[in-house]
């Protein structure tokens, strides 16, 4: 038996050690990838939020008084309000809250000056939860103009939690005027 040749004990335990050193940087590597996809697809629908939250103010800040009390309306489940002229043919934005078999959406569509909705002009802002409500306060001056104060749109989740959503119209004098805060004037808009 002196012409075999075989692995000695301590070639065996340099050989299991290598191995197990190996093993660990992967499972190291493995769990470091692991938590990445985790936080990544845990923060999908963040940003998803932010995105609508950021659409749906850019929408609000368009708004402009209105002395026409059918121009400017609002409940909890549609808002329909008038704004500058910034987009081609668009007089008023409606936002529109349903509810569907998946959830619930926030549905924007924008309005031409008679009324009818721009046709391939409605957009889904927001979708998920149980619920989407909004909240839009109007406020009548002293020479009967009609504005929004503000928009918040309420998300209850399917766990209860209600999450929102805020955004402020622009200070508007006129419907072709911004309200300048730094020189207390009216701007072209």
């Amino acid at each position: 038996m002196s012409g075999e040749r075989g692995f000695t004990l301590v070639e065996l335990l340099v050989a299991m050690v290598a191995a197990t050193l190996l093993l660990i940087g992967l499972g190291g590597v493995t769990s470091a990838l692991t938590s990445r996809v985790r936080r990544a697809s845990s923060a999908e629908p963040e940003l998803a939020f932010a995105r609508s939250s950021a659409a749906i103010a850019t929408l609000v800040q368009q708004a402009v008084p209105t002395s026409d009390p059918t121009k400017l309306t609002s409940s909890e489940r549609q808002l329909q309000f008038p704004v500058a002229a910034q987009w081609p043919q668009a007089a008023a934005v409606r936002l529109t809250s349903t509810r569907s078999g998946n959830g619930s959406e926030l549905v924007a569509t924008l309005i031409d000056a008679a009324g009818a909705e721009i046709a391939g002009s409605a957009e889904t802002l927001l979708t998920g939860g149980t619920a989407i409500s909004i909240d839009a306060p109007v406020a009548t001056s002293t020479t009967g103009e009609q504005r929004l104060t503000r928009v918040r749109i309420l998300i209850t989740q399917d766990n209860g939690e209600v999450r929102t959503i805020v955004a402020v119209p622009r200070i508007s004098a006129t419907p072709g005027c911004r309200f300048d805060p730094i020189s207390l004037t009216c701007r072209p808009g």
